[in-house]
């Protein structure tokens, strides 16, 4: 059983929801802000480090014996697509306020304004060879935030390119061309998110970078 008068992180409520509520041990977190502050230490800085503990033994407990995946499935199968603004996003934030009710936390919704991007019809990329003829045809799809193409779709050379500092420095050259961001994951890195995370602006930023020189 969890006992909390403020939680203070959004750390905290998702190990408490990732976690068997049974077989956490009480705990009672305070608002150490509104606490007197203790003459042996300045009024300004917390002393957030005794809660370490308690924290340590809740994010223990949510990885060791939680229920994560239980609850990316379910998130997964009951509010796919979740773009932001999108319909699947609303059912994602109904979903997640109804798990944490279900795991004894109280929950408050509150409106927000959020980008909202749509994508339009399915299209395909079809390449040519230099007599124009067509070599092969490629499914593609728009990432979130992309820029829309003319009704007639584009035609262009393609200018590959491996990061947004070389398409600046190629600006000139990427005008009236499509630029193609080439940069795998290092697979040299143990950390999976580490390797990610050095190729992802390629997915996030990529179309509105391209976009920005033409």
């Amino acid at each position: 059983m969890l006992t909390a008068r403020t939680l203070g992180g959004m750390v905290l409520a998702l190990a408490v929801a990732a976690c068997r509520t049974e077989e956490v041990r009480e705990v009672e977190l305070v608002d150490v802000a509104h606490e007197a502050a203790p003459a042996q230490r300045p009024a300004a800085r917390l002393d957030l480090e005794r809660f370490r503990p308690d924290v340590d033994r809740l994010l223990t407990e949510a990885l060791a014996r939680g229920q994560s995946w239980q609850l990316l499935s379910g998130l997964c199968t009951q509010a796919p697509k979740r773009l932001s603004g999108s319909v699947g996003a609303e059912k994602a934030v109904q979903w997640a306020a109804q798990a944490m009710r279900d795991a004894g936390l109280e929950v408050k919704l509150e409106p927000v304004m959020v980008p909202r991007w749509e994508r339009g019809e399915l299209e395909s990329l079809l390449e040519l060879d230099a007599g124009g003829a067509p070599r092969g045809k490629f499914p593609i799809l728009a990432l979130g935030g992309s820029v829309a193409t003319p009704p007639g779709g584009v035609s262009a050379e393609v200018l590959v390119v491996t990061n947004f500092d070389e398409l600046r420095t190629r600006a000139a050259e990427a005008r009236g061309k499509i630029v193609l961001l080439n940069r795998p994951m290092d697979p040299g890195l143990h950390d999976c998110f580490a390797a990610y995370g050095g190729a992802v602006d390629q997915r996030s930023r990529g179309a509105s970078e391209a976009a920005k020189v033409g």
